[in-house]
């Protein structure tokens, strides 16, 4: 199974440094995230990474994906929501003609349905309830779900995003996932991040 890392929602010491080491690990993509930041903010954060892990970050803003060559972008819940279909598909295929990936978030089986085979990536979420924010839960009819993941022929990798730890990781597999997203389960406070990535990643 492929792995996503997400950067910590909040800064930490040697952050750059311990993702580094993640991607070096096996990390298949690193998305960027983080509330309250700009472009300049990013380019400034993805100067420091190693330029060999530059097509292995996806991030949210055109103009970091250009200026930085990214390997690719995501499109949130408002962009979807705010932008049309032929601008959408307009936006995708210069995506693919550039050889970036394109990712989205679904929140039930009927978006999973409707956008495979438009995006590269596709996040299920919240797959479990999540780790970084609790209380933040989806209920999913997983026999439904397992159903139609291992009957699709779509070509996008779908991701389980959302309460992913260890012991997750089975199940995902089982579900049929392409890959897991991880996030919480590797920034939580009090933990080592490099040991609890490692220790999810051996499971992959």
């Amino acid at each position: 199974m492929k792995c996503i890392l997400y950067t910590p929602p909040t800064p930490i010491d040697r952050e750059i440094e311990i993702i580094t080491e993640m991607m070096d690990a096996g990390a298949d993509y690193l998305f960027l995230r983080r509330a309250a930041t700009d472009d300049a903010y990013w380019m400034a954060y993805v100067e420091q990474i190693p330029m060999g892990h530059a097509e292995k970050i996806i991030c949210q803003q055109f103009r970091v994906l250009h200026e930085m060559d990214l390997g690719g972008f995501h499109f949130n819940g408002d962009m979807l929501q705010g932008i049309t279909q032929a601008d959408l598909g307009e936006n995708l295929s210069m995506l693919r003609l550039a050889g970036r990936k394109s990712s989205a978030t679904v929140r039930s089986l009927s978006d999973l349905q409707a956008l495979d085979g438009k995006f590269d990536i596709l996040l299920v979420a919240p797959l479990f309830p999540s780790i970084s924010k609790p209380g933040h839960e989806q209920v999913w009819d997983f026999e439904a779900l397992k159903a139609y993941l291992q009957e699709r022929k779509s070509t996008s990798e779908v991701f389980a995003l959302g309460g992913i730890d260890a012991e997750k990781v089975d199940m995902a597999h089982l579900l049929g996932f392409d890959g897991i997203a991880l996030l919480g389960a590797v920034w939580q406070q009090g933990l080592d991040p490099l040991r609890n990535f490692k220790s999810i990643l051996e499971r992959c």
